[in-house]
């Protein structure tokens, strides 16, 4: 069983490659013929599709996937985009919490 955090990341970087989809008007068969012109061959597109919708890939394959689309970058707080709709604090907020209760300074 994957944990809270495993499941916001495959949301998120399932929300990422949709998303560019979208916005470049790009169907999966497109996107997967993209990816045999990048070089990663061995995806039909009903693999392709699948993987997209589980988000459970590789970071390759993302890499691959917003070359093939045409990225050039991609800005994000990552620490944002995985605590976004969860119930706990960001790391980084839990140690300045903690340095406050210690009396720490910055």
């Amino acid at each position: 069983m994957s944990s809270d955090f495993e499941e916001r990341a495959h949301r998120w970087v399932r929300s990422v490659i949709r998303s560019e989809m979208v916005k470049r008007d790009i169907s999966f068969a497109q996107l997967t013929a993209m990816l045999s012109a990048v070089g990663h061959l061995d995806e039909d597109e009903r693999n392709v599709r699948n993987k997209v919708a589980r988000g459970t890939f590789s970071a390759a394959f993302f890499a691959q996937c917003m070359a093939a689309m045409g990225m050039k970058t991609l800005n994000v707080d990552l620490l944002d985009a995985m605590y976004a709709d969860a119930k706990v604090n960001k790391p980084r907020e839990d140690r300045l919490a903690a340095e406050k209760v210690r009396g720490d300074k910055k």
